[in-house]
């Protein structure tokens, strides 16, 4: 097996060998240019982005909102899902006909849990909803 193995690398081509970092050139300071000024464009004056101008942040109603009707849609084809599998017809497994095959467990299961995923997904929509129609009420100072 070691003859095999210095065959190998006596056959094998030379590595590469690596670059000599000290022989690269380097770029002097004065050599760069100066970084340029804001200047006044024709459009009027160049704004700099600062934290005080940055977006905020998403609100927390926002995440309720689309996680509500992420969750109603789920819920809502899960329902439908259960609801196809318990109108399947029962059918004789072929290799062991003393035995039926039925979808009708599988799809009450599958159907109470898109009901219960319906339900918390209208829940959380019904709050955000409210939460934004209240927001926007003390936002104009209305009594509630």
């Amino acid at each position: 097996m070691p003859a095999v193995v210095s065959a190998a690398l006596a056959l094998a081509p030379p590595a590469a060998a690596a670059p000599d970092v000290a022989a690269r050139p380097t770029v002097e300071a004065a050599a760069l240019p100066a970084p340029a000024e804001p200047s006044a464009t024709a459009e009027g004056p160049r704004l700099e982005a600062t934290a005080a101008h940055a977006a905020p942040p998403p609100s927390r109603g926002r995440a309720l909102l689309v996680l509500g009707a992420h969750a109603t849609g789920l819920g809502a084809a899960s329902l439908i899902t259960g609801s196809v599998l318990i109108a399947l017809p029962d059918r004789v497994i072929v290799e062991d006909p003393a035995y039926l095959r039925s979808y009708q467990t599988p799809g009450i299961t599958v159907a109470v849990l898109g009901g219960a995923v319906l339900a918390a997904g209208v829940v959380m929509l019904v709050a955000a909803l409210r939460g934004r129609a209240r927001s926007r009420r003390l936002r104009t100072h209305e009594p509630l």
